[in-house]
């Protein structure tokens, strides 16, 4: 008994060993951006929003998306717009609004290991 109570406390302590070691993560400034869309945007009429990121050559793999939220509604009520990069522009998909408003718009950017969350403002969409 005494023989297997070791056994089993070895094992668990090779398995826990194995869990503990952490590959370091490489340092991160956070990104700047710069958001571009038209001056005037109307319900009916598709429109696309570019962000723009500073230096990528710390954020190889990044994913960026682009939040719309009514403001003065509900939080979970938002619209989310993925992007696809070309160089350091994103550009999100085409999108159409239903409803005129002002929309807070949140910028989104991943990393497998990271995220980071910006208020990119408002945008005022027209009848």
């Amino acid at each position: 008994m005494k023989k297997l109570l070791t056994t089993m406390v070895l094992t668990l302590t090779l398995i826990l060993s194995g869990c503990g070691t952490t590959d370091e993560l490489p340092e991160l400034e956070l990104a700047t951006y710069s958001l571009d869309y038209p001056d005037q945007i109307k319900v009916g009429e598709p429109v696309t929003f570019n962000v723009t990121l500073s230096d990528l050559s710390n954020y190889e793999g990044i994913d960026v998306e682009v939040d719309f939220i009514k403001t003065f509604t509900d939080q979970d009520d938002r619209i989310n717009l993925e992007s696809e990069q070309e160089e350091t522009v994103f550009t999100t998909e085409e999108h159409t609004f239903t409803e005129a408003g002002t929309y807070d718009i949140v910028i989104h950017m991943y990393l497998p290991w990271f995220h980071q969350q910006e208020n990119g403002g408002q945008v005022i969409v027209a009848e």
